[in-house]
């Protein structure tokens, strides 16, 4: 029979992304019988995400403090506490963190099959050079996350 879960303040596994930031998943696979996963990050200014498309997943973001812009192809959108984006399969996006502070937001991807895997491989990314392009290619080789150029 199926639970409800309930991840207290601070709970959660923990995830490193590096000078990016961090954050926890709050429920993975397992919780959602990977029909989602579901992560709270808080992301430092001066590190965007680098441009990727996925060709499975869907994402959500919302933006629960601080400002980002949410960039997909020639489209900035900027978002304070309360904005949401919402990123089809196949629609390549970035974030970036604007002004000062940190942003914290809440991530939700869909389907989570490989949730873990992909969490792994960012955190494997900042052990070395997050700049080696042909390295980030052979960490992600096999997931559902494409970076692209520019």
């Amino acid at each position: 029979m199926a639970e409800a879960i309930f991840v207290p303040v601070g709970d959660g596994r923990a995830v490193t992304l590096g000078p990016m930031g961090g954050g926890r998943l709050l429920a993975g696979d397992e919780a959602t019988g990977k029909t989602h996963a579901i992560l709270e990050f808080t992301l430092n200014p001066g590190m965007p995400s680098p441009p990727h498309v996925h060709r499975l997943n869907q994402e959500s973001v919302y933006v629960i403090d601080g400002e980002v812009e949410f960039i997909s192809g020639d489209r900035r959108e900027r978002g304070t506490a309360g904005a949401f984006a919402h990123v089809p399969p196949g629609v390549p996006h970035s974030l970036n963190v604007m002004g000062e502070a940190p942003a914290r937001l809440l991530l939700v991807n869909s389907p989570a099959a490989e949730h873990l895997r992909v969490i792994a491989a960012f955190e494997k990314v900042f052990e070395g050079d997050p700049t080696d392009q042909q390295r980030m290619a052979q960490i992600f080789a096999g997931l559902d996350i494409e970076f692209l150029q520019g």
